[in-house]
Formats: structure tokens, C-alpha cells, sequence
């Protein structure tokens, strides 16, 4: 536990940079407006002022039934002041649904201060319409909405914004912490308040809508670079040791999965193949030769009952039969085309033969019925031709030759059909009784070889997780290394580092009273704020207050000091939310305000936007004093920001 005798007393007070003289960038006012052709009647006219801001509630009285300073405005007033700076939206998807049905030509016009500069930008409230952002040089927005002043892309006041806020921070080229730095500067600068500041590197909540997620770790290092506390020669450490906890983290989550994969495998293969234990290497290789062995074994036994079988001798025998019915079948088919065309001359020469009879009557010679030859009963017959007689005794001889022969062909035909038939039977039989009695034995072997594929899985997942646990442990070497490298690097820091810790304390105690102490530390994790014994958090509410907001206030009293390039600008929204005490909440405005004594007149060189539904202090809540900007109220929707409830 740390107590307090680990920082050494400072009495470090707020002594203003000469050369800082306002805020890096400043709000000057922010007008919100129910369509552009109605600059003369805005809903809300805002103005700001450089140091305290404040945007209270109407304190609850004894007549007050109702909610009063809930649901009025404050959260959507900062987020609109970020939508200014260029954050994509400016409420979550349902109440920009509810502000939009009605104020669907809603627009926003924001003065900023940038650098030495006046802006004046319009953004619609409607991101259908976000391409009609502009931006003006000039401190009119009347001027900007309806005169003549020449419109520039809202990109350019965006790369105003990045060229101040940057211009003397170190380049981080080709790293992450780069990315989308201006969204991640406003982050930090402008807190969620679903964050709950429960955490100093906790800036945006994916509720919120914001557009942006930053991880804690990064957070740590991205600050330490806005305040000047990462030199280039530790950067690329910096990047290296991420890399090796990425790589770190890869390993572990392929290792686990393998490992999980083992777990569930294990049981079930070690039930199949009846071990004890598969185990690992050697013992594993051994065991999946074994399983590769029984399926050797079993595909000989399968040949071997394959093979007491006759079906190859019935199959030849079944080919030879066909072959033989085939040829019959093609025999008996020539025997039948030779006896068609033998009777189809016996037929031609019985016609020539009867034609004969009537060759001497003329067709066209009229006759009587007595002189008619197919009437005359005495008519001689015609002398047959014994040649032709011969020829013809010949062919029918033939014919009834081929008749016989084709007969006994047929017969000869259709024994060896049957004959093929009963063979083709056998023939199924003996298949299907092989397949039956070795299906048996290819249901095993096709167990066997699912049992090798799970073998040989194991043994590569296995193999895998004993190299990533080599890898690891080489890489927690490496990362061990790698934190003594930042170490020496993070010495030659010390003193910027010791000069912003007394400006940590001293918000401590000017908020905490003596027993207030502490200072930031570099380790791994980026730049933490770490607190006396007498701090150290009990609570969310003593934690929002040590470790949340007095650390924002710290990193911004720094660069009024001149130390880091902090924009000196910060919105807290609602930070009371986690119960912090009145007292401490009062001492946190007493000591913003005092703050502006330290400057000149017009020369004060921050900004800090708080609302809250507590009451100030009396002393900086009084009507005759401008620290608090804007008092909302939901017991007339006229006093909601918006002058109307959404």
C-alpha cells in the first residue's frame, strides 16, 4: 500500500508559461438554431469566456414535485461543442431521431478561437446533410451564415485544429498512436459521461455513439505523448514492446484453443483406443503407427475373406457362357436371313411358273365366256419345263434343311440363355454374400481410419501447442527485456516527469487540503496517476475525484505551466454523477477560479467546461459574477436547452 511518505513535499505553486497567453484552441460561443433563414430568433445564443465555465441546473426547491435538473440539455450541449470540433454525431441514434422530427433544418454555428485565429463553422444537425458543413475565418457568425464571407470546407478549420494542437509534439510516424489522433485528443479532452470516471484513461463509452474506442493501455501512452513524455528514442521500444504483447496475446489464444481442443479430445480417444494415455511426442507418433498397423491388418483380413469366394471363377465363367450365347445368338441370326432369302426365290419361280399359263392370251382380245381360258374345262395345260422343276424341288429341299437346322440353333440358343441366367444368379448370390460378410469388416477399418485422422489431428494440435508454449516462453523473455530497455530510457524523463507530479499534488491538496499528495509514474501501461495512502480509493466517489478529475486538472495546469503541449482546454460533463462530496466538488471551482488570478487580464490561457446539477460555491454563482455561462431547468420546457423536450 502507498502511503504518503513515498512522495517527497512539494510546495510546487501555478506559475503561468510567459508564452502561453490563451488556450490553444477556445469556445467564444455556440449557437443553436432552428433553420438558417433565423438568425435573428436562435433557440440558445451561448457565450464562453476563457478559465471557469460553468453550466448549472436550477436548484430544486420544497415546491418541486417533479425532476428538475435531469433530462434538460447539459449532456447535449457538450456533445454538440464536440460536434463542432468534428466528432461524427452529436447525440446517440434515438434522441438525434427525436431532436431531428423536430428541428429537421437544426443547425449549429460554433466561434472557436485556433491559435491566434477566429473560425466561425456551420454543421446541420442532420448527417444526410453533413456535406453542407463550412467553415469562415472571422468572429461574425451572422456574417458567416448570411454574408459574404468566403465558405471553406470544414476540413480546413479541422486541419487548423490539428496543426495547433500538434505543431510541436514529435512526429510518430508509421504508429498507431497516430491514428485518428485529433478524435483521440478530444477524447481525452472531453470525457463520456457513461464513462462514469471511474478510470483516468477511460474516455469514451460505445453507448455514447461517439464514433471512436481507445483502449486503456493506449490511452496511458497517447497522453504521455500530448504532455511530452514519450521521446523518440523510447518510441520505438514503446511500439516493439507492443508488438511483442500482441504477438503474446496471439500465442496465448491459439495455445488455449488448443489446449481446450486436447481437453475435449482426449477422453473420447482414449476411450477408443483403450490407453491409459496418448500423451505427446514419441508416445503419440507410436500410437498413431499402431492404429496405421490395425488398419493394415484389417484390410488383409478383408482380402483374405474377399478371396474365399468364387466369384472371380464365376465371373469368368459367366464371360465364356456369354461369349458362347453371343455367337449363337449371331448364328442363328444368319441361318434365319438365309432362309428368308431361299423362300423368297422359291416364291419368285412359282409366279414365273403360272404366269406361263396365260402368256398366249392378249389383254386386250375380247373373249367369250366359252372361249374364255379360265372357263374352258377342256383347255389343255401347259407342258411343264422339267429344268425348271428340278431347280425348284432343289429349293424346297433346301428350305426345309435350313427350317431343321434353325430349329435345333434356337433350341441350342435357349439352353444356353437358361443356362446363363442360373449362372448370373449364382453369380449375385456369391457377391452379395461376400458383401455380407465383409461389410462387417469395412465398417471396422473405416472406424480405424477415422480413429487414425483423429490421432494425427491431436497429434498436430499437440505438436502446436508445445511450439507456442516455447514461443511464450521465449517471448516473456523478450517482454522482460523489453521493459528494461523502456526502464533506462524512461530515467532521462524523470525530471519532466517529477515537475508535473508537483502540479498533481498541488490540485491534490488545493482540492484535498494537506493530506492531498501524489504524482504520475511511466510504466508499461503509459502514464498513470498514483495517490497517497490517505487517497487511495475507497470508492468510485474518492476515486472519480484523486484519480479522474484532479489527474485532468494536473495535465492541464502542467501546460499552463509549460510543460506538454495539453490544448488547455477540458469539458467535463456531469462529473458529480458518482456522489463525490459537496465540499470536495466545491473546493474542485474554487480551485479553477483561483487559478485565473495568476493572469493577466484577457490573458488567461485556459478553458474548463463543467456542467453539473450541483450548485457552485455562492461566492462564483452569484448574479453579479459571469462564471456560470447557462441555467437549465425541466420545469418549463423553455428553460431546456433546446426550449422543448426530447
Amino acid at each position: 500500500m502507498l502511503n504518503s511518505t513515498l512522495f517527497p513535499h512539494s510546495e510546487a505553486s501555478l506559475t503561468p508559461a510567459a508564452n502561453r497567453r490563451e488556450p490553444a484552441f477556445w469556445i467564444r460561443r455556440l449557437v443553436i438554431l432552428p433553420d438558417t433563414t433565423e438568425i435573428d430568433t436562435p433557440i440558445r445564443d451561448i457565450e464562453f469566456r476563457r478559465g471557469l465555465n460553468i453550466v448549472q441546473t436550477a436548484p430544486r426547491t420544497e415546491t418541486d414535485s417533479d425532476v428538475v435538473g435531469h433530462s434538460v440539455g447539459k449532456t447535449l450541449l457538450t456533445r454538440l461543442i464536440r460536434y463542432s470540433l468534428g466528432e461524427h454525431t452529436f447525440a446517440i441514434k434515438s434522441e438525434r431521431s427525436r431532436v431531428l422530427s423536430k428541428l429537421p433544418q437544426g443547425c449549429i454555428v460554433a466561434h472557436w478561437r485556433v491559435g491566434e485565429a477566429d473560425w466561425c463553422v456551420f454543421r446541420p444537425l442532420d448527417s444526410l446533410r453533413k456535406h453542407d458543413a463550412f467553415a469562415v475565418r472571422g468572429n461574425s457568425w451572422q456574417n458567416a451564415i448570411s454574408g459574404t464571407a468566403e465558405r471553406l470546407a470544414f476540413s480546413e478549420f479541422t486541419d487548423a485544429l490539428n496543426a495547433t494542437a500538434f505543431a510541436c509534439l514529435h512526429e510518430l510516424t508509421n504508429s498507431p498512436l497516430y491514428d485518428n489522433r485529433w478524435l483521440k485528443t478530444l477524447a481525452f479532452l472531453t470525457r463520456d459521461w457513461q464513462c462514469g470516471y471511474r478510470h483516468f484513461n477511460d474516455w469514451r463509452d460505445s453507448d455514447s455513439e461517439s464514433g471512436i474506442s481507445i483502449e486503456r493501455r493506449e490511452a496511458s501512452q497517447f497522453v504521455r505523448w500530448l504532455l511530452d513524455l514519450i521521446d523518440l528514442e523510447e518510441l520505438p521500444l514503446w511500439e516493439n514492446h507492443q508488438s511483442l504483447l500482441q504477438r503474446q496475446k496471439e500465442l496465448k489464444g491459439e495455445r488455449d484453443a488448443g489446449r481446450q481442443f486436447l481437453a475435449a479430445t482426449d477422453p473420447t480417444l482414449r476411450d477408443k483406443l483403450d490407453v491409459e494415455d496418448i500423451g505427446d511426442g514419441l508416445f503419440a507418433t507410436a500410437l498413431s503407427e499402431r492404429v496405421g498397423m490395425k488398419i493394415r491388418q484389417l484390410r488383409g483380413l478383408r482380402d483374405d475373406a474377399a478371396a474365399d469366394f468364387r466369384i472371380d471363377a464365376l465371373e469368368a465363367e459367366e464371360a465364356a457362357l456369354y461369349d458362347d450365347f453371343t455367337e449363337a445368338t449371331e448364328q442363328l441370326g444368319k441361318q434365319e436371313g438365309h432362309l428368308q432369302l431361299l423362300e423368297e426365290q422359291l416364291e419368285t419361280r412359282q409366279l414365273s411358273r403360272d404366269g406361263s399359263l396365260y402368256a398366249n392370251v392378249s389383254p386386250f382380245e375380247s373373249c367369250s365366256m366359252a372361249t374364255c381360258p379360265m372357263k374352258v374345262v377342256n383347255r389343255d395345260a401347259p407342258q411343264p419345263d422339267p429344268a425348271h422343276e428340278d431347280i425348284t424341288e432343289l429349293l424346297r429341299d433346301d428350305i426345309q434343311k435350313r427350317r431343321n437346322a434353325i430349329s435345333s440353333q434356337a433350341a441350342d440358343r435357349e439352353l444356353k440363355k437358361t443356362e446363363l441366367n442360373d449362372l448370373r444368379r449364382r453369380l449375385r448370390d456369391e457377391r452379395q454374400r461376400q458383401a455380407t460378410e465383409v461389410a462387417g469388416i469395412e465398417r471396422t477399418i473405416g472406424r480405424w481410419e477415422a480413429y487414425r485422422d483423429d490421432v494425427q489431428r491431436r497429434q498436430l494440435v499437440s505438436e502446436k501447442v508445445l511450439r507456442y508454449e516455447a514461443l511464450l516462453k521465449s517471448l516473456a523473455a523478450s517482454i522482460t527485456e523489453s521493459l528494461k530497455d523502456q526502464e533506462e530510457e524512461r530515467k532521462r524523463q524523470r525530471r519532466r516527469l517529477k515537475l508535473m507530479s508537483d502540479q498533481f499534488s498541488m490540485v491534490l491538496r488545493e482540492i484535498f487540503g494537506a493530506s492531498g499528495d501524489g504524482e504520475f509514474q511511466i510504466s508499461a501501461n503509459g502514464l498513470e496517476p498514483v495517490v497517497s495512502a490517505q487517497l487511495s480509493p475507497g470508492g468510485a466517489a474518492l476515486s472519480a475525484m484523486a484519480e479522474v478529475l484532479s489527474f485532468d486538472l494536473a495535465c492541464l495546469t502542467s501546460s499552463i505551466a509549460g510543460l506538454g503541449h495539453h490544448p488547455r482546454f477540458i469539458v467535463h460533463d456531469s462529473p458529480r454523477s458518482n456522489d463525490i462530496e459537496e465540499s470536495l466538488f466545491h473546493q474542485m471551482f474554487r480551485a479553477v477560479h483561483d487559478w485565473e488570478a495568476h493572469f493577466a487580464p484577457d490573458e488567461v490561457s485556459f478553458q474548463y467546461i463543467i456542467t453539473t446539477t450541483t450548485p457552485p460555491p455562492d461566492e462564483l454563482a452569484s448574479s453579479d459574477r459571469e462564471f456560470v455561462r447557462l441555467t437549465l431547468s425541466a420545469r418549463k420546457d423553455e428553460d431546456r436547452l433546446l426550449r422543448f423536450r426530447y
